[in-house]
């Protein structure tokens, strides 16, 4: 069914314009992938203390066959694949076992690089796709977003440094970081900001939020810091080694339309594209974000007396919350100083500040409107939102469903995975009334007989059409 979809709403991608740095439009996709390479290389190849090379010395507790298997059987099917040419399913299906022959290949290859001391060049390769950012002009390379492809063996090796190192991680994370952990998602902030709001509107509290933003937050990453850092927080020599061997030696190679520029080295930055890098960069903000609190001003004492929530966190995306915007002010301009310490960018033109009180005119209260996440802040906003998206989604695939050729079964299918996802997200942390529920429901009826092609004045009950 997946397949079919792919190959049904497939349109040929969108060709990149990239301008040469006099201003030329570039028609060769070489060309463009040169420039491409050249504006990259100057954002991830710079001046950083290098990480230092591995010592040819194994593991005390080397990898074994049953963490290949385990690390396997994570891996997703249908996913791209980097410079080897390895797709994930090659690797999920032929080391289903531990005692499958590839597993203990794997393990035997891995190991070797330890008492080696010699990091493959596979483990570092990158194939880096540039993408038009949503919004932003044709033309520039700022404007485009690098997807990096990684060949199947790191991404199987970070698999098994990750299940190593997740326990100490987590320990050292605070709760208010919600992202890339088991059992926390966006809904954690989205629903702790309602909640609030909800306590605003009962108890007339009046509340400040103010939302920090980063500028490439992964790319900036200084590597050696990073290394010197997890020393402490993981506490296992045989596991910082394992990152360590993951942090060197990386380069990438950016490919437009099948032509592949000359690769480069990647000096600076959480390498992207594995399971592991983004626990990386959780575990260098959060060691940021504690220089930034101690030299942060006290929490005011209205604070602590109504216990607010400090803060959240989503990856790089950070709210302070405080009954003080003086309060906040002044951790903004602590940010300011304290996060380019740690070479990380906080955007000042972009900080969001949001106030959540009571007003007179329900339409006078703009925190309803502002998003947090994916999900407006006031209930009945996002559900009017999630609605246009779902609609978007609709009209998307209208042209196949409209067919004759498809079964309506097929057809449902097709929506519960695609459409439907698109209205419930978050939907875990709407308070709903009785009209809301209505305006769904009724939203849901009317998609539901559009499928079913029962339009007036073919018409059918909800009893009927529930039971088609």
């Amino acid at each position: 069914m997946f397949a079919a979809m792919r190959t049904l709403r497939f349109s040929g991608g969108t060709a990149l314009t990239v301008c040469s740095p006099d201003g030329e439009v570039l028609a060769k996709p070489l060309d463009q992938a040169k420039v491409i390479s050249n504006y990259f290389e100057g954002l991830f190849n710079i001046d950083a203390t290098p990480v230092p090379s591995l010592t040819a010395e194994p593991l005390r507790n080397p990898v074994t066959a049953s963490e290949v298997a385990r690390a396997a059987s994570r891996l997703k099917n249908g996913r791209s694949f980097g410079a080897d040419g390895v797709p994930n399913e090659l690797l999920k299906y032929c080391c289903s076992k531990s005692d499958d022959p590839m597993c203990t290949t794997a393990a035997r290859i891995i190991n070797a690089v330890f008492s080696k001391g010699e990091v493959m060049s596979a483990l570092g390769q990158g194939i880096l796709i540039p993408l038009q950012k949503p919004g932003k002009p044709r033309g520039p390379c700022s404007s485009l977003r690098p997807i990096v492809l990684l060949n199947g063996l790191r991404k199987l090796f970070s698999l098994i440094v990750l299940e190593r190192c997740k326990p100490q991680v987590n320990l050292y994370l605070p709760r208010s970081q919600s992202a890339y952990r088991q059992g926390h998602s966006t809904a954690d902030i989205v629903f702790t900001k309602r909640i609030l709001a909800d306590l605003v509107m009962t108890r007339m509290w009046d509340v400040h939020i103010l939302g920090i933003d980063l500028s490439r937050a992964f790319d900036t990453v200084d590597r050696a810091r990073l290394l010197s850092l997890l020393k402490d927080v993981v506490n296992d020599d045989d596991t910082v080694r394992m990152i360590q061997a993951l942090l060197t030696d990386t380069t990438l190679a950016v490919r437009v339309r099948g032509e592949v520029a000359p690769q480069f080295q990647a000096t600076v930055g959480s390498p992207q594209g594995d399971s592991l890098s983004p626990q990386l960069f959780n575990v260098y903000y959060e060691a940021a974000l504690r220089d930034l609190r101690r030299s942060s001003p006290p929490i005011p004492a209205e604070d602590k007396r109504l216990k607010l929530a400090a803060e959240t966190q989503y990856a790089d995306d950070l709210d302070f919350i405080s009954t003080s915007s003086h309060h906040l002010e002044k951790i903004h301009e602590e940010a300011m100083k304290v996060l380019p310490e740690w070479k990380l960018h906080a955007n000042a033109g972009k900080t969001e500040r949001v106030h959540i009180c009571h007003e007179k005119d329900r339409e006078e209260e703009e925190w309803r409107r502002k998003k947090s996440v994916g999900s407006r802040l006031g209930i009945s906003d996002d559900i009017e939102e999630r609605i246009q998206l779902a609609n978007v989604a609709m009209r998307k695939m209208w042209s196949m469903w409209g067919t004759q050729h498809i079964s309506l079964e097929l057809k449902l299918k097709l929506f519960q995975v695609y459409v439907i996802p698109v209205i419930l997200y978050n939907a875990g942390t709407w308070g709903l009334t009785e009209q809301l529920a209505y305006k769904i429901d009724s939203w849901h009826r009317k998609q539901l007989r559009l499928l079913t092609g029962h339009i007036y004045p073919n018409c059918i009950s909800n009893v009927k059409l529930y039971n088609k």
